[in-house]
């Protein structure tokens, strides 16, 4: 029963799932209580991988490309450059 109640409208890999599910079970083997099939899906860690980008911010053509941008709004607005400001 547990296996239709967790699977059902789920898709799992058993190569990338598997030490997740060893995860959930870990954690619920600490409980007193019987757990629920819910209990169990609470408890598999995030199959989500987090995407690193570079930060574009550091790149010395990035900066200059914004600060010629933000030049640009500047007089577009009518915004004086502040005074001693030499970074545009």
């Amino acid at each position: 029963m547990w296996c239709k109640v967790i699977t059902n409208g789920r898709v799992f890999d058993e190569r990338r799932d598997t030490p997740r599910f060893r995860a959930a079970f870990m954690t619920l083997a600490g409980r007193r209580t019987w757990p629920v099939p819910q209990d169990f899906i609470e408890a598999l860690p995030s199959n989500v991988t987090p995407i690193h980008k570079p930060k574009l911010l550091d790149d010395e053509r990035t900066k200059k490309a914004r600060l010629v941008a933000f030049d640009e709004i500047r007089k577009t607005l009518g915004i004086k450059k502040p005074e001693g400001d030499d970074a545009a």
